[in-house]
């Protein structure tokens, strides 16, 4: 199958901040561009919403049933002109060990694949596209809940589209994943000064994004549950 397991965006992420072209935390004020906004995502439905703005967890995968998943009624409204307005849709390959020499000595960093993708053209001649990753809601059935994250890369000359934006965490042992990206023109990015709750924002989301790669934790027992499971043992 495709490789694309909780191929989410997952450093620990409760470190994650906001970064200046100088590589360190953006103070208020600082102008540039970060995912600090409600526009900067997409849900195909309530629940996937409600997850992307006010979940402990994200959990996010490439989508289990690729390609029929691509002709699913939730990912075609997503893409097409209702929502992304999609031009170009590719399932992207990890990069090859030529691509990342390309950008060799160029400074990536999760969740700030803007700059990663302008760094990214500076040093290799590509050009940079615009667009959406495209993720499944992992713990919603198949093929039935998506998300996107305004997110950029490169084109090669060749026409080629390569990802070097790292995700926030990389465990050990997994297998390399493809992207599903999305080019369209909803995925320009103005650069604007960083606030407090564009700060607040793109910290959440980030907290969101990194707790969805780990498992979910235990349910809480009931009140009680403790006494009466002691209790048991003793008697």
């Amino acid at each position: 199958g495709e490789p694309g397991d909780r191929d989410a965006l997952a450093m620990p992420a409760a470190e994650w901040q906001p970064l200046d072209d100088a590589g360190t935390p953006a103070a208020s004020g600082c102008v540039g561009r970060w995912l600090t906004e409600a526009s900067d995502l997409a849900a195909t439905d309530a629940e996937a919403r409600v997850a992307m703005w006010s979940s402990d967890r994200l959990p996010l995968r490439f989508p289990r049933e690729w390609p029929a998943a691509f002709k699913s009624a939730p990912l075609k409204r997503l893409l097409n002109k209702s929502m992304l307005n999609g031009v170009r849709c590719r399932a992207v390959p990890q990069p090859t060990a030529a691509e990342h020499a390309a950008a060799a000595g160029v400074v990536l960093e999760p969740l700030h694949s803007f700059s990663n993708a302008e760094r990214v053209a500076a040093a290799s001649g590509w050009a940079v596209v615009k667009g959406f990753w495209v993720f499944e809601l992992a713990d919603a059935p198949p093929s039935a809940s998506f998300v996107a994250v305004r997110h950029w890369w490169n084109a090669t000359s060749s026409g080629g589209w390569v990802d070097l934006t790292p995700r926030l965490s990389e465990a050990a042992g997994e297998e390399p994943r493809s992207r599903l990206l999305v080019e369209s023109a909803l995925g320009d990015k103005a650069a604007d000064k960083l606030t407090a709750a564009g700060r607040d924002f793109a910290c959440a989301l980030a907290r969101r994004i990194g707790a969805g790669e780990r498992p979910p934790p235990p349910p809480t027992p009931p009140p009680g549950a403790a006494t009466v499971a002691a209790t048991a043992a003793a008697a």
